[in-house]
């Protein structure tokens, strides 16, 4: 499995719970079903990311999409809050 593709499916389930969606909310948000979001976290490779999903991501939660593909992202965003 593509390693950015991991780290986005991460991003993604950790942006909900920071935002305390649920998983019918997000996927609402983002204008997908509730089984593909499932299937988007839990990181099942069968799951295609297109650039109209990456898209509404960075747009909802004003985000880089280059943010929303690192490893240590959420570790950034607690330090930066902190500051």
């Amino acid at each position: 499995m593509d390693i950015y593709y991991k780290n986005f499916c991460q991003n993604i389930r950790h942006l909900r719970q920071v935002h305390n969606l649920t998983q019918r909310q997000m996927a609402q948000l983002l204008g997908i079903s509730v089984n593909t979001l499932g299937r988007m976290e839990r990181c099942e490779a069968a799951v295609r990311i297109h650039s109209g999903i990456l898209c509404r991501v960075c747009d909802c939660f004003d985000v880089s999409s280059d943010a929303l593909l690192r490893e240590n992202w959420p570790e950034m965003l607690k330090k930066s809050r902190n500051e």
